[in-house]
This record gives C-alpha cells, structure tokens and sequence, in this order.
C-alpha cells in the first residue's frame, strides 16, 4: 500500500504510525524527487507488480528503485541467456546497477517458478524479465499454438509461485508491439505471444506501471472497468 504524504492528513499519519507494528515509514528519491511512503507488512499471498514500458523506457531502474522502497533486501530473477557482446553489455550494464548486500542474484532462463519457490531470505523478489523468459521457452520445433500453449502453462506456474511466496514479487516486461509490426512470421507470432503473457500477468497483478521516458504510470489507477460499467463518453 503506498501513499503520497501530500494526500494524507497529519492525523491520518499519526493514525497509522500508532499502529505501530505492521508499518514502516521509508523515504526514497525517484528521478522527479522525493515520494514519501507507507506501506503494510506482506500479505501472506504474496503481492504482485508488473512493470511494463518499450525498450530504454526506464522501467528496469523504476523497479530497482521500487524494491528498495518495499523492504530491505531483494532476490533478483535474471532470465537473460548471453548469447552475443550486445547483449552481455546490457547484462553488464545491470549487474553495475545491483551491486551490495541489498541484492541475492539468481539465473533463471528456464523453470523460474522453482527458483521462486527456493528464495529465502528476501523482502521481495524482483524478476527482469518476462519477455526474455518467453523467448527462451519459445526455442523449439513446435508449432504457433503449441509454443503458445507451454509458455502461457509456464506463466501461469510462474503467477502461482508468486502469489504463494508471501513477498513482494515485481515483474518487468516489454511493450513489444508498440513499434514497427515485423515484416517476418516469427517475429510477429513472438510479438503476438509478449502480449498475451503481459495480459496474463497484468490480470494477475495488484499494480500494474507503465514506464514512458522514465516516468511510471499507475495503469490500475486509472483503467476502466467495463465489469462495473465505468464507462466516460
């Protein structure tokens, strides 16, 4: 639960601070300054942020910040497989970024929801990132559907390991079609699959942020919601 102190009474902050256990007050300086925040012990569900946004959008430094604004130590999930220099300098240039005793590294390419299943010891867990993850379990001689069918199947495991983890868990995805629609079959098919795993977990979420130009927005805030017929013409 977070909340800007500007919306909230002097009363209302003495309210919670006599509450005492089960609150903890944290400052923490984004980009745009300072924010101010409170927020609950974990539930024993687990809570679940996802962090979508293009690429160089700004969303893997958002949620770095957000999990040191969540607890005082964090379980990293890398899905990252290293596979040319171009992209050991996006790794290299992250683990620059997660340096001290705040951060316990995992790799996970593949079977991530066991590795959550394993982490102890962590506040939160933040997980970087979805797409990557599809495109490792997409590999294969299967057919469109077939891929589609075990990557989703392993998505859902991966939502369940974070519902039961009783930590904050924070997903980061890319928005992979919001650009240039590819002009080859694999790639649009792969585009179409990113989508459909950011729906499934975005449904799944508590919070969900987009990440435009280094500026997060709470989509949940301010999405409508057609089931209770919030609709504005």
């Amino acid at each position: 639960m977070l909340r800007n102190s500007k919306a909230m009474s002097m009363g209302g902050f003495l309210a919670l601070k006599a509450m005492g256990r089960g609150w903890r007050e944290r400052r923490f300086s984004f980009p745009a300054g300072e924010v101010f925040c409170l927020h609950s012990n974990l539930r024993p569900e687990g809570t679940i942020v996802l962090i979508t946004g293009g690429s160089r959008s700004g969303k893997s430094e958002f949620a770095e910040k957000l999990v040191k604004v969540l607890g005082e130590s964090c379980a990293y999930i890398a899905t990252a497989k290293i596979l040319d220099e171009e992209m050991r300098a996006r790794v290299q240039r992250h683990q620059e970024r997660r340096r001290g005793s705040f951060w316990t590294n995992y790799e996970a390419p593949f079977d991530a929801h066991e590795v959550i299943r394993e982490v102890s010891g962590a506040d939160s867990i933040l997980f970087d990132c979805l797409t990557l993850y599809a495109a490792n379990l997409v590999y294969g001689g299967e057919d469109a559907a077939a891929k589609r069918e075990k990557v989703l199947g392993q998505i859902d495991l991966l939502v369940a390991a974070a519902k039961q983890s009783g930590r904050n868990v924070v997903f980061v995805a890319n928005e992979v079609g919001s650009g240039i629609i590819p002009d080859n079959l694999l790639a649009r098919e792969f585009s179409d699959l990113a989508g459909q795993v950011n729906q499934v977990v975005a449904a799944a979420a508590d919070k969900v942020y987009l990440v435009v130009s280094g500026i997060a927005v709470d989509l949940k805030k301010i999405a409508v919601n057609l089931e209770k017929k919030e609709v504005f013409l």
